[in-house]
C-alpha cells in the first residue's frame, strides 16, 4: 500500500509533524529516530535501525563460542591484574 498527498506545514522551527497515517505505516512511535537525507532535489526519511534490534535480528558477521569468550575474558583479567 502506497501512502501519498500529505501536505504539511514547517513551523517556526523548521519542524514538521509526520502524519500518523506515515508514522504507522514506517512503525514510528514516540521516541523513535529516523534519518533524513536529500537525493535528487527530495527529502527522505526513513526509520533509523535501533541498535538492539540490529544486534538481535540483524545479519551476523562474526561469532564466538562461550568457550572463545571465557579465554579472551581471562587474558584480559591476566592483563589488567599483571599491569597493578
Amino acid at each position: 500500500m502506497e501512502i501519498s498527498g500529505f501536505l504539511v506545514q514547517i513551523d517556526e522551527e523548521l519542524s514538521f509533524r509526520i502524519p500518523r497515517a506515515i508514522a504507522e505505516k514506517l512503525g514510528l512511535k514516540e521516541g523513535s529516530r529516523i534519518t533524513m537525507r536529500i537525493e535528487e532535489g527530495k527529502l527522505l526519511v526513513e526509520p533509523a535501525e535501533d541498535a538492539i534490534d540490529l544486534a538481535l535480528k540483524g545479519k551476523k558477521f562474526a561469532s564466538l563460542t562461550p568457550e572463545e569468550v571465557e579465554k579472551i575474558s581471562r587474558e584480559a583479567q591476566e592483563i589488567y591484574e599483571g599491569s597493578s
